[in-house]
């Protein structure tokens, strides 16, 4: 079966760059527990047996229709640019919306992390919550370390300060004074 036979992609961080696919996304009770198991192996292991509904799913003994298969996506010279463009900001509205989420749980002294996007050496940014979260009642531009950031009504902010990771020293950090 072809990639549009399939409705359902997982992009599990153990997977690294590559996608996780079905055919059919079956969110019976059984289904939605492999999610919850602590191995990739174990998570998208195939036929699904223990489905609740593998009786309809079962093509053969080995195979069902909501199997899981690894996949890769890959810009090809037929890929639309513009559409590939259109669903990277997609995806980063994704990432926004998401942070804003964690934005609104953080607890003042609490530490959070924030994905580094770009051409960063780390993968990603410690934070110190200093400020209780609020709600931004309105859009706006704000500015932060000499860049203008725009934000929108109902997103969640939170004033902070960066840790800072000691040279040479493995998983240590220093906390500078400036609240962002």
């Amino acid at each position: 079966m072809g990639l549009r036979s399939h409705h359902c992609f997982v992009a599990d961080p153990d997977f690294g760059t590559k996608v996780m696919a079905c055919r059919i996304p079956c969110l019976c009770t059984s289904c939605k527990a492999r999610f919850d198991l602590p191995t990739k192996e174990d998570r998208y292991k195939n036929p699904h047996k223990d489905c609740d509904f593998w009786e309809m799913y079962k093509i053969d003994e080995n195979n069902g229709w909501n199997d899981w298969e690894q996949i890769i996506f890959q810009i090809s010279d037929e890929c639309d640019k513009d559409q590939f463009i259109d669903s990277q900001l997609e995806a980063l509205g994704g990432i926004t919306k998401r942070m804003s989420e964690v934005a609104r749980k953080a607890d003042p002294g609490a530490i959070g992390a924030y994905l580094c996007n770009g051409e960063c050496h780390i993968k990603y940014h410690l934070i110190r919550w200093t400020g209780e979260p609020y709600q931004v009642p309105a859009d706006e531009e704000i500015m932060q370390d000499g860049q203008t950031f725009h934000v929108c009504e109902g997103e969640w902010l939170c004033k902070g300060t960066w840790l800072y990771s000691v040279p040479e020293a493995c998983n240590w950090y220093f906390i500078k004074q400036d609240d962002i």
